[in-house]
C-alpha cells in the first residue's frame, strides 16, 4: 500500500491551477498564486535534464513565465479541463525556443570570430 503524499510536498494541484487561470481570464489580472506557481513550473521543467547543462536556463525560464502569463488568454476552459498540461507545453516551447534562438545567436559570434581571424590574417598581422 503507498503511503499519501503531504499536502506541502505537492508540486502543483491541477484544480487548484485551472480554477486560478479561469479567475485571472475573469478578472483580467494574475494573482501572486498563478503567478508563483509558473515560476515552480518553469523551474521545475528547467532542472529536467533536457534543459538543465544549458548557461542560459535563467533566460529559458523566465521567457517560459512569460509564455505562460500570454498564454492565460488562450486558453479555452470550456474544452480542456487540464490546465496544468497546457501550460506545460507552453513552457517547454517557450525553453525550446530560446535554446534554437541562442543556438543561432552562437553559430552567428563563431562566424564573426573565424571571419575577424581570417581578416587578421590577409592583413598580414601576426598574432602576438
Amino acid at each position: 500500500m503507498k503511503a499519501k503524499r503531504s499536502k506541502k510536498s505537492e508540486y502543483l494541484n491541477n484544480k487548484l491551477l485551472y480554477e486560478e487561470i479561469m479567475r485571472a481570464q475573469e478578472t483580467g489580472v494574475i494573482s501572486n498564486k498563478l503567478g508563483r506557481a509558473f515560476m515552480l513550473l518553469a523551474q521545475r521543467l528547467g532542472s529536467r535534464g533536457n534543459f538543465c547543462g544549458y548557461s542560459y536556463r535563467d533566460e529559458m525560464e523566465g521567457y517560459a513565465v512569460e509564455r505562460m502569463v500570454v498564454a492565460v488568454g488562450n486558453f479555452n476552459g470550456v474544452l480542456y479541463q487540464n490546465a496544468f498540461a497546457y501550460m506545460s507545453q507552453v513552457a517547454k516551447n517557450a525553453m525550446i525556443a530560446v535554446i534554437k534562438k541562442e543556438g543561432k545567436l552562437a553559430d552567428h559570434r563563431a562566424k564573426m570570430i573565424n571571419q575577424a581571424f581570417q581578416d587578421r590574417g590577409r592583413l598580414g598581422v601576426r598574432a602576438s
